[in-house]
């Protein structure tokens, strides 16, 4: 492996060359499934790393303070599995995502959330029962929540070889400048530059995103000198008319990618394993039963390709399916996936399209995309082994999302003999 694998960086233009990948294209692409991991809505990830990044080069920023401040803003919510199952048992879907919103610092606004946020179509008797049960536990898990994501975020940061700032930054994503933050109750310059820049930018996307420019500026306005960095949010204000204005028009991808800063960092060939294995380690810890899972997947697909004498790149192709095979479990409920018993139809539904293969939602892109581009067979191939089995001539058939698209070998190994997948193996 090169030595600055795989985080290696280019400069000169946005071209690479062929066998070169674009880390921030990779991320990008993960950083949907964290917002759906974030209950947050799609693309909002991007959102605040394009505001972030901009708002670093207006204030005049050097090149590797806003380098930093772009991949801490795309990878800010990167541990978000690392106590899914665990919220996922307090609180449904609904309230999760408004509880992200919350600057749980304030008793009113804190107390709010759980008076009229939590529960709120039930009886009032069963209200108060709810909240019972369910606020001190909240309490007394929160601390080993946000330590967990911190840790995660650090570790995925540590793997991808980036800046040694960037990682310090994953660990203050929940410190805030006023001290009142956690785990460690930093207070102000304590907080490292690039996290006080996106946690201005994030608070600005999510409520940019929910109530527009208005409540996106009212915010930040509000919570600056308190849970954000004053200096940075005066920054904002002072530019938010041309910034929110980007968001309304630009394709958020291409401007993320296009305002990554020189020197561009790259992936080279031989260290798209590393990075496939970072990204499925981090699905795994979604759920307390599924941890190794995906690298468990990658060996015995591995190990059946080699015993098939498959050729080297589609050994490799078959090794990197089995490490992503599973990045679109980050867009379902763990309500779904920890629910005992059988699903409903309409669970059904969020379940279905996260292989790639479904007419909408954002993994019908995002997740195949991933896997495109690091050179392994669209995760879409998985989906005959749960929903519908195969046509004749061993062409997948899913209800409802039926393309009549060949099965990969790929696919016929990771899901094994006697699979819906297995003509023949």
């Amino acid at each position: 492996m090169n030595q600055r694998q795989p985080g290696q960086e280019t400069s000169g233009n946005q071209e690479l060359s062929i066998g070169h990948l674009r880390l921030a294209e990779l991320l990008a692409a993960l950083s949907i499934m964290t917002d759906l991991g974030s209950w947050r809505l799609p693309e909002t990830a991007m959102q605040a790393c394009l505001l972030a990044t901009r708002l670093a080069q207006w204030m005049n920023m050097s090149a590797n303070d806003v380098s930093d401040v772009y991949y801490t803003t795309l990878l800010r919510s990167v541990g978000c599995t690392a106590y899914a199952h665990e919220e996922a048992v307090l609180l449904d879907d609904a309230e999760l995502a408004a509880a992200g919103s919350v600057d749980w610092a304030d008793p009113r606004e804190a107390l709010g959330f759980w008076l009229h946020r939590v529960a709120s179509d039930s009886t009032p008797l069963e209200h108060a029962r709810i909240i019972v049960a369910s606020m001190p536990r909240w309490v007394l898990i929160r601390h080993e929540q946000i330590t967990s994501h911190c840790e995660v975020g650090a570790a995925m940061v540590r793997r991808l070889e980036l800046a040694p700032v960037v990682q310090q930054a994953l660990q203050q994503v929940f410190e805030r400048w006023d001290g009142k933050g956690s785990p460690h109750r930093l207070a102000g310059e304590r907080l490292v530059l690039p996290v006080r820049f996106a946690q201005v930018a994030t608070a600005a996307a999510v409520f940019w995103r929910w109530g527009g420019p208005g409540a996106a500026i009212a915010t930040v306005k509000q919570r600056g000198g308190a849970m954000l960095d004053p200096w940075v949010a005066a920054g904002f204000l002072q530019y938010s008319t041309a910034l929110l204005a980007e968001l309304e028009t630009a394709d958020v991808l291409q401007a993320l990618l296009l305002a990554e800063p020189e020197p561009l960092k790259q992936i080279m060939d031989d260290g798209i394993d590393s990075v496939a294995r970072a990204f499925g380690d981090m699905v795994d810890l979604k759920l307390p039963f599924t941890r190794g899972h995906s690298s468990g997947v990658s060996e015995l697909a591995e190990a059946a390709a080699r015993r098939l004498r498959f050729n080297e790149p589609d050994v490799a192709s078959i090794r990197r399916a089995g490490l992503l095979h599973d990045l679109g479990r980050m867009s379902v409920s763990n309500r779904i996936w920890d629910k005992r018993g059988p699903l409903t139809a309409s669970e059904w539904e969020q379940v279905r399209p996260l292989a790639g293969t479904g007419p909408t939602g954002t993994s019908d892109w995002h997740a195949p995309r991933t896997a495109g581009r690091l050179r392994v067979p669209p995760p879409g191939d998985r989906q005959c082994a749960t929903s519908g089995g195969t046509s004749p001539g061993g062409r997948r058939r899913v209800p409802g999302y039926d393309s009549g698209a060949p099965i990969s070998a790929t696919s016929r190994i990771c899901h094994g003999r006697g699979s819906p997948c297995d003509r023949g193996l």
